[in-house]
């Protein structure tokens, strides 16, 4: 499986490999080079992986909206994702301080994230109704930030979910 950051001169397709069930992979031609699955239809628990790691989205639990986001198996956090209901800002912070801003339009045919000067990272496009394709567009000047493949997955995420899920 190659590096998310190594293919950023292309643009990637998001599939649904199958109909029913809520997983989806982001493929270079027929190549895998991530996937991003619940394993439960209505869970909010999120599985991610690709080739610079494993790692899991949960819920914080209680009243919080917020969501963890832990490597998989030994459960070390890595950053936490924080809704923005009426902004629309989605952050996603990480343990060194680093934030980055997640957002969709209305429709949410397209899904960027973004640093806090406002630079595009990378962003997810929807095209189609009855059958949707999603596209993964890179800025290749920002492919070397670090984490940028979690960056990537964690954007699809919020490209892919459902409202209640992410807003």
């Amino acid at each position: 499986m190659r590096s998310i950051p190594s293919l950023a001169d292309h643009t990637l397709r998001v599939v649904q490999p199958e109909f029913l069930k809520f997983r989806h992979e982001i493929r270079f031609g027929e190549e895998k080079i991530g996937s991003l699955a619940f394993p439960k239809s209505m869970s909010r628990i999120c599985e991610m992986l690709c080739a610079e790691g494993h790692w899991t989205i949960d819920s914080a639990g209680g009243l919080k909206s917020d969501f963890l986001i832990k490597t998989f198996p030994d459960k070390e956090r890595v950053a936490t994702y924080h809704p923005k209901v009426w902004s629309g800002k989605n952050e996603l912070q990480f343990p060194d301080g680093r934030m980055l801003h997640i957002q969709s339009n209305f429709w949410r045919t397209r899904t960027g994230a973004y640093n806090t000067e406002g630079i595009e990272l990378l962003r997810f496009e929807t095209e189609g109704v009855f059958k949707p394709e999603h596209l993964m567009i890179m800025n290749r000047t920002f492919a070397h930030t670090p984490q940028y493949s979690l960056i990537a997955l964690v954007t699809l995420y919020i490209h892919v979910s459902p409202a209640k899920h992410t807003s």
